[in-house]
């Protein structure tokens, strides 16, 4: 039997009433920022912008404001986002560096230059705190390094939400300054790069803590990768950017899946 998910009242402070007809009838005015097609079956959504490399919808604006880590997973996975009749989520810290550096890549075709400056500098820019949670959480594995793993919440085939646990990859194991290409293929930096800001160049990481998760922000002093966060913690400015996996696309295979409660 197919699992019918009630859409919210609102997605991205806009009411959805609507909306969901207008994306299903292809409305004109629903687009995805792109360069080519994707080869899967999704629709095109407004509001996010299409990356090819993670095969994958990511939002250019922040959604759920001001929750904590739990509060938005339980939102997301528990609760349940509809999307244009498909389920969102959190992305990775792989994905939303993924989104990232296809922004800092240059021109995308669909997607204004001026609106690529502005979502570029919500991300990165110094000045007042602002920040995106990532479905990552540290916790200890003997597999990994440093002894640690790294967990995802993701959907099972009948939407229900589940844990997957892997090794972490060799990463940066001292707080500092480092080079923002340098991802290793769970999204954390491997490579030190200079002493201070340079934006679009490096971001200050904080390195995986056991029982922290993490989250990508800027504030007064430059940008940052934080892998040293407290689920609990919450902020006016701390948000989600909501990806979307288009039917026919699936999540970077990982081990030791597990239900979520």
């Amino acid at each position: 039997m197919e699992r019918k998910i009630i859409l919210p009242d609102e997605i991205f402070g806009r009411k959805t009433a609507g909306a969901m007809e207008k994306v299903l009838k292809g409305n004109s005015q629903t687009q995805v920022s792109e360069q080519t097609a994707p080869q899967v079956n999704a629709p095109d959504l407004k509001d996010y912008i299409w990356v090819p490399s993670i095969k994958l919808y990511v939002a250019k604006e922040r959604d759920l404001n001001g929750l904590s880590w739990n509060q938005a997973t339980d939102k997301i996975y528990n609760q349940g986002i509809n999307v244009a009749g498909q389920r969102a989520e959190m992305p990775t810290p792989f994905e939303f560096m993924s989104y990232l550096k296809y922004l800092l890549s240059g021109n995308i075709k669909g997607l204004a230059e001026s609106e690529r400056q502005n979502i570029l500098n919500d991300i990165l820019k110094i000045g007042k705190y602002i920040g995106n949670w990532l479905n990552a959480k540290f916790v200890e594995q003997n597999k990994g390094f440093n002894n640690f793993g790294i967990e995802t919440l993701t959907l099972d085939s009948s939407g229900k939400p589940a844990k997957k646990v892997e090794p972490l990859e060799p990463c940066l194991l001292q707080d500092g300054w480092a080079d923002i290409n340098s991802g290793n293929s769970q999204g954390l930096l491997t490579k030190s790069y200079g002493s201070s800001y340079e934006q679009g160049k490096n971001a200050y990481f904080w390195y995986p803590r056991n029982t922290a998760v993490a989250r990508f922000g800027a504030d007064s002093v430059g940008a940052f990768l934080f892998c040293g966060s407290v689920a609990d913690n919450s902020d006016p400015a701390l948000g989600v950017r909501l990806v979307v996996r288009p039917k026919g696309a699936s999540s970077k295979k990982m081990v030791g899946d597990k239900t979520w409660n």
